[in-house]
């Protein structure tokens, strides 16, 4: 974990670690009128899965910047928009994948892919309010093609990466491999 390089890079900036109990408190908070958010993250067998979710949830309330916790900035937070630019900048992401700049299609689903494991927004940013809706929506699907509830279904590696992780930031929903 790399917290103290967070706080040495963000100095001012206000530390919140989330943990399960935070997770139940923050759902009941803010989602109690949808409530098919709480029972989709409680059906997540899958703590990657759940962290996912949460992320986006947070973001989206709360905005600010996420990161796992075993990310190490590299350079201060002040850095990373210019001071001209901060009250116009709504959301940063990261590329994860760029074809250009690095073909290997057969590790990537799109040409371009954004990461998600660091990402700074505004609060009720569009982007994640459509992450929520696309997320719900691609974990159902996976259930549903499995003809089970999301607490009984079988979420692969890809069914993480395209509902809930940086494929899900592509187009739609790609077929699964070998389909």
């Amino acid at each position: 974990m790399h917290a103290n390089k967070w706080i040495e890079m963000a100095p001012g900036y206000t530390y919140t670690f989330v943990g399960s109990t935070e997770a139940e408190a923050f759902l009941a908070a803010h989602f109690a009128d949808r409530p098919e958010i709480a029972s989709t993250y409680h059906a997540l067998k899958n703590p990657a899965l759940k962290s996912d979710v949460l992320r986006y949830l947070l973001l989206y309330i709360h905005g600010g910047i996420y990161s796992d916790a075993d990310t190490k900035p590299l350079v201060r937070l002040d850095a990373w928009v210019p001071a001209q630019k901060r009250r116009e900048v709504r959301l940063l992401l990261a590329l994860e994948y760029d074809e250009a700049e690095e073909p290997n299609p057969s590790d990537f689903v799109y040409p371009v892919q954004f990461c998600q494991w660091t990402i700074a927004a505004a609060p009720n940013h569009t982007v994640f309010a459509r992450m929520v809706d696309r997320m719900l929506a691609g974990l159902q699907d996976v259930a549903d093609r499995q003809s089970t509830t999301l607490d009984k279904a079988y979420l692969s590696d890809f069914d993480v990466v395209n509902t809930t992780g940086p494929v899900a930031y592509g187009g739609g929903f790609p077929a699964s491999p070998g389909s």
